[in-house]
């Protein structure tokens, strides 16, 4: 079972993400921006809070909703926000427009997820999306087809097939982390699952919709609910590389 992961590289770490089960005092974890991750770095959610509202490190000023049906609780890899996958999304308040609206690439995204469930349909995972309708969206969905992380999005502009074998299989109940990254125009996309990259398409070309307003974790619209436990999220408009190593007595994500 995986780790949450410590990133580091030779400038020292980007930000310690070690196992915690007490909330760290405010101001104490931090990133630093001298190194290779902290390139674009959009969003940094480590969910190790254990109380109180998600807060985004890289903007602490973007606080996320905190309503019934999430529940602050300790992963396999320490402290996780947990959905009861029938109520509550956690949304982002700030209302500025989310990091994926109108991108044409690069960008990337990371999660640690553990499924506290494997007998869910059609639930999302996050999404960025169009508000009030949310008829335009970007997401990280789970269950549309079995025990199967996916990456959808519509109303982008080039092919469509984003979707098509971003396929991440989770058959169990334990931790994970996945990812999607996407190098540009005409460009790499790939997905990753504990470290090993799948390359989806060496070539592909999609630009996102340019009307998402609004993110959200654990829902798609007030719906869809994920039975889950987030352990960090991370957005880039950059693609860095991860690469999980097995070492003791943490994992480590190095660029």
């Amino acid at each position: 079972m995986p780790a949450l992961p410590r990133v580091v590289a030779a400038q020292g770490p980007f930000v310690d993400l070690r196992p915690k089960t007490m909330k760290p005092p405010f101001g104490s974890v931090q990133i630093n921006w001298g190194h290779p991750l902290a390139v674009n770095i959009r969003r940094v959610l480590l969910f190790n809070e254990g109380g109180g509202p998600v807060r985004n490190l890289v903007s602490p000023r973007e606080k996320w909703s905190f309503p019934s049906g999430l529940t602050w609780t300790v992963s396999p890899t320490g402290l996780a926000l947990e959905g009861d996958g029938t109520s509550g999304e956690s949304i982002d308040t700030q209302g500025t427009p989310p990091p994926l609206n109108g991108s044409a690439g690069p960008w990337a995204i990371l999660l640690g997820f553990q499924p506290t469930s494997l007998a869910q349909t059609n639930r999302y995972l996050y999404t960025e999306r169009q508000t009030p309708a949310a008829s335009n969206q970007v997401a990280i969905i789970w269950e549309f087809v079995n025990n199967t992380v996916e990456f959808f999005t519509n109303a982008n502009t080039g092919p469509t097939g984003l979707r098509t074998d971003s396929g991440i299989s989770i058959s169990d109940t334990a931790s994970h982390v996945i990812g999607y990254s996407y190098r540009g125009q005409a460009s790499e996309w790939a997905k990753w699952r504990d470290g090993v990259k799948t390359v989806i398409n060496a070539s592909a070309s999609s630009t996102m919709p340019t009307t998402l307003t609004q993110s959200a974790l654990f829902s798609s619209n007030g719906g869809n609910y994920a039975a889950a436990r987030l352990s960090f999220f991370f957005e880039w408009l950059s693609t860095p590389d991860f690469l999980w190593l097995s070492a003791e007595p943490y994992a480590f994500l190095q660029p």
